[in-house]
């Protein structure tokens, strides 16, 4: 157990900071600092294999990860990843949770998190920043990691220099994702998938998210839909302002989908489409209640939606409020008080029963919106 220290400054072939050797079966960290730690292969800061692993509350900032030149040219993720934190092994599971990860580096996968062949994974509450990858996934890189949950976490400036601007998900076995209540902005990649991409997943389900001005030099500035996909569902949620290089809309579908929910969700500000599906049409295309800019998605289109900028909302959320009522009240009230949305919005903000709002956040009118003299956006409930 590792509590309220700090870990800084150290260098080792694997696991700067911590390496624990396969089937420890457990490391918990709470309340601690990593900074400045170097691993020569994966780990910058910790290395585990096998062991049920928990982060809590802790920071993770300038560690290097797979420091080696072989890292890039290697194609070896279980040798060069995670510029933080490194995490294998069919035994383990993670739990990260209310924990911020900024200026990391991994010359290898996963800028700052790198997760592969393990049960379970759960992120929540977390804030990754300008990490940056020289392989895959700049923030964090996921593969068979389990079932896997992401909410209530930031990902923010980071930016992957071959592909994944933010977030590499993916699995060859089937397994299932859900991403509630994320904020995925201002991420770029020198390749495809500026802000997140998936591969392989039964079902992916993002609910009461942000995907905002991520870019791309290839397809699929905003959310990157892969091989091997069955079932995705995109419920209110926004994704605005998406770009690419390519020529890339804010949702890309590469594959033919078994099953396709697009409902109660804002796209806009793409400067070309807003959807592209060179992968086919899914099979079963359910869409209803958007507010799509253009008709590349369902085939109507609504406009650009009246909404703010992007703000800060909390320590681990940024969006785009809703002005006119026509989003306020143009979704689908059944969708919103279902077992996904669960009658919330991004920050936790009660839905209302009667009416729903477009979008990953509900009415505005409670709040102003305000930029102060130094450029910053802020919001003040009245």
């Amino acid at each position: 157990m590792i509590t309220d220290s700090i870990i800084s400054a150290n260098e080792a072939e694997a696991g700067g900071g911590i390496y624990l050797s396969p089937n420890s079966l457990l490391l918990s960290v709470t309340g601690s600092t990593f900074s400045g730690n170097e691993s020569y292969k994966s780990g910058g800061a910790i290395k585990s294999l096998g062991s049920v692993v928990s982060v809590i509350s802790s920071t993770f900032s300038t560690n290097i990860g797979a420091y080696s030149s072989s890292a890039l040219n290697d194609n070896t993720p279980e040798v060069y990843s995670g510029g933080a934190i490194y995490i294998a092994g069919l035994a383990s599971t993670a739990n990260i949770s209310n924990s911020t990860f900024s200026n990391n580096i991994s010359y290898g996968y996963g800028g700052a998190v790198s997760v592969l062949s393990i049960t379970s994974t759960t992120i929540s509450n977390s804030r990754f920043s300008t990490n940056i990858s020289y392989g895959n996934g700049a923030a964090a890189y996921l593969y068979n990691a389990g079932d896997a949950s992401i909410s209530r976490s930031s990902f923010i400036n980071n930016n992957g220099n071959l592909t994944v601007g933010a977030l590499y998900l993916a699995t060859n076995s089937g397994q299932n994702i859900s991403l509630s209540a994320v904020t995925i902005a201002n991420n770029s990649s020198a390749d495809i998938a500026g802000g997140a991409y998936f591969k392989g997943f039964d079902t992916v389900t993002i609910a009461n998210s942000t995907i905002s001005g991520n870019s791309s030099d290839s397809a699929g500035s905003g959310i990157y839909l892969g091989l091997n996909l069955t079932s995705v569902s995109i419920l209110n949620s926004t994704l605005v302002n998406n770009d690419s290089g390519g020529g890339s809309p804010n949702l890309y579908v590469g594959t033919t989908l078994t099953e396709l929910n697009l409902s109660n969700s804002i796209l806009s500000g793409s400067t070309v489409d807003e959807c592209s599906f060179p992968g086919g049409m899914p099979l079963s295309f359910n869409h209803g209640n958007n507010w799509i800019e253009d008709a590349s998605c369902t085939g109507s289109a609504s406009g650009a939606p009246d909404i703010s900028g992007l703000v800060k909302l909390n320590a681990t959320a940024y969006g785009h409020r809703p002005k006119s009522s026509a989003l306020l009240k143009g979704g689908d009230p059944t969708i919103c008080a279902g077992s996904i949305v669960n009658g919330l919005d991004q920050i936790r903000t009660r839905r209302s029963s009667s009416v729903c709002s477009i979008g990953s956040l509900d009415d505005d009118t409670n709040f102003n919106v305000i930029k102060t003299t130094n450029g910053n956006v802020v919001v003040i409930p009245i």
